[in-house]
């Protein structure tokens, strides 16, 4: 195997490894929810029942964490790619992560793009237009602060 070939399924396991941390409690977040919808289900359970106000506490409390993937993505995947002081890195990555979504809404709202707004969600983000070079260079911050925090032995 090439040498190329080698050091691009390294960086790929890396990452890959990264992701099943940022992923691996989604599973039972989305069982919550869908033990939510079942009992805030009229045809079910009654709306005035003790069970429905729990439905509907529950999915009160999950459904904004998949609202905000983008964030608990970001951090995740930037504390799993860290070697070394993965809590500066992870702060780093939000700091990283709330700039963007301002350079996101200025540029939104000078191209008249924003969308409305939505409870647990980002005020004025959109999802279809955060994709791209600009996306990608902040997801990036985390990982470049890391190594150039790790090179110069601070």
């Amino acid at each position: 195997m090439s040498v190329i070939r080698q050091r691009i399924l390294e960086n790929m396991q890396k990452f890959s490894r990264a992701m099943i941390g940022a992923v691996l409690f989604l599973p039972v977040i989305g069982l919550i929810l869908a033990l939510s919808s079942v009992l805030t289900n009229p045809t079910l359970i009654s709306e005035t029942s003790f069970l429905h106000q729990l439905g509907q506490l529950l999915g009160d409390t999950f459904w904004p964490l998949f609202g905000n993937l983008g964030l608990l993505f970001c951090v995740g995947i930037s504390y799993g790619l860290a070697k070394d002081k993965k809590t500066e890195v992870a702060l780093v990555s939000v700091m990283c992560f709330i700039m963007f979504l301002g350079a996101n809404h200025s540029w939104l709202e000078h191209t008249h793009g924003l969308a409305e707004k939505i409870n647990g969600e980002y005020y004025g983000y959109r999802a279809d237009s955060a994709a791209g070079v600009c996306g990608s260079r902040y997801g990036g911050l985390p990982r470049d602060y890391s190594r150039l925090h790790h090179r110069l032995g601070a």
